[in-house]
């Protein structure tokens, strides 16, 4: 089994490790920490996933398209 977690930043993990909600959880933590492997990652697929990119493409592509067009229909046939 494998379990993939994210968290926006390290202060968020700081914060979350320090509520005292979670401080439940620690007996069923350590248990299972033999059995963990643990190590970082960087997510090498999201680089073009910001709506910002996403919005920008397709801008440019819709305007490629629409100048294509106006071209074609200018041509005399």
């Amino acid at each position: 089994m494998m379990g993939y977690m994210r968290y926006s930043s390290r202060r968020d993990v700081a914060h979350l490790v320090c509520d005292p909600h979670f401080g439940g959880a620690h007996a069923f933590k350590f248990a299972a920490m033999p059995q963990t492997f643990n190590f970082p990652t960087r997510p090498m697929i999201m680089t073009l996933a910001s709506p910002r990119i996403w919005v920008g493409l397709s801008m440019a592509l819709a305007a490629a398209v629409a100048q294509i067009a106006l071209l074609l229909s200018a041509m005399p046939n």
